[in-house]
């Protein structure tokens, strides 16, 4: 069975078409890049475009906002957020099956900031009777969002006189129900007024919807990086302090829950990176610290040779590897070394330099070769 999702709406705040410019600028790449081409009917200039021209160019991103739709083929559609987008939605499926046809709609809400409802007073199939609509959310008032801004003076048309059925209903997170031959699980996101992805499960795929967000996980919280015995939220602990294996490893094997997950893994050659980087990864998790504003940790994690980060402990410890860390109160790294069998594990304030294709560690006008 094969699945689709499309995108109706991805812009967010407000709605955006292309101007002139843009479109200039369209025209002007798609002239050259058909510099030489005997496109001398729309038949064949349409085939070109369709098969040959840059998507980008051929194409547009964003435009309307959020509304995407979940296909699986069947009768009865499903859909992510209200926004703009679904406008489009509504009058493809009034143009696919006609007015007079019967539908039944599943919309599975974020949450209620006006980008992401805006559209449903647009949205077609909502004036006409015999359609049904389920609308899901997660937000307690659900319904009250959708009915106040058609009151007026908002709109000219109050909600009570759509002729669909419409009905709501509320959900609760971590809790998976069926809907429309799909599972669907809701889950609390950090955002301004509470934002929920949800996880459609279906014939063993998986798709995850999930935006607006700024992706502050439970297990990242549950895991506060102030419990580890070095204090990384501490720039005094760390200033130029050498630190034990044990507490090390424990500060390691944290990391490697997060930083070594392969949706970290770096995996595009870098620009201006003429020689083969180890395995890495980067990226950037919430660090929770009551009373300070700086609460994201930015991540650069590199292994000499595959596996020696992601080891157990006690396991490959005599070849080296390099993490970069930036955020909470200061700029530190963390580096691995060993001489004559014994290995140490340095903390401090100091950063990790590219030079002569080698990662190198700087403390104090001295470096030490990483990688």
């Amino acid at each position: 069975m094969a699945l689709w999702v499309t995108f109706w709406g991805t812009r967010g705040s407000i709605p955006v078409s292309l101007d002139s410019a843009s479109i200039r600028d369209k025209l002007a790449h798609a002239i050259v890049a058909a510099s030489g081409k005997r496109l001398d009917t729309q038949e064949k200039a349409r085939a070109w475009v369709d098969s040959e021209l840059d998507f980008a160019v051929s194409h547009t991103f964003g435009g309307n906002s959020a509304c995407v739709q979940l296909d699986a083929g069947d009768d009865e559609h499903v859909l992510c957020d209200l926004g703009s987008g679904v406008r489009a939605f509504g009058n493809h499926v009034f143009t696919r099956d006609g007015p007079a046809k019967a539908n039944v709609f599943h919309v599975f809400q974020s949450h209620l900031h006006w980008d992401h409802i805006m559209g449903f007073p647009f949205f077609a199939p909502a004036y006409v009777a015999g359609n049904r609509i389920r609308i899901y959310g997660c937000h307690t008032n659900l319904e009250e969002a959708l009915r106040r801004q058609q009151d007026p003076p908002s709109f000219p048309v109050a909600f009570d006189r759509l002729g669909a059925s419409i009905e709501f209903v509320t959900l609760q997170p971590g809790r998976s129900y069926d809907v429309a031959g799909w599972s669907v699980t809701a889950k609390l996101q950090s955002h301004s007024g509470d934002s929920y992805g949800y996880r459609f499960v279906r014939d063993g795929r998986i798709i995850v919807y999930s935006t607006d967000s700024e992706h502050r996980l439970d297990v990242l919280q549950t895991l506060s990086l102030t419990s580890i015995p070095i204090n990384l939220a501490e720039s005094t602990v760390l200033s130029g302090r050498t630190v034990s294996t044990e507490q090390l490893f424990a500060i390691v094997h944290v990391f490697i829950l997060f930083f070594t997950r392969s949706d970290f893994q770096v995996t595009e050659q870098l620009p201006n990176v003429t020689w083969t980087l180890p395995r890495n990864w980067a990226g950037n998790i919430a660090v929770q610290r009551a009373g300070h504003p700086n609460d994201t940790l930015f991540f650069w994690a590199f292994e000499k040779t595959n596996g020696s980060l992601t080891a157990a402990a006690n396991e490959r410890i005599d070849e080296p590897w390099g993490i970069w860390l930036n955020g909470c109160v200061a700029t530190f790294s963390l580096r691995c070394s060993f001489d004559n069998d014994n290995y140490s594990f340095t903390v401090a304030l100091a950063p990790l330099v590219w030079q002569d294709s080698h990662l190198r560690y700087f403390i104090r006008e001295k470096s030490f070769l990483i990688l």
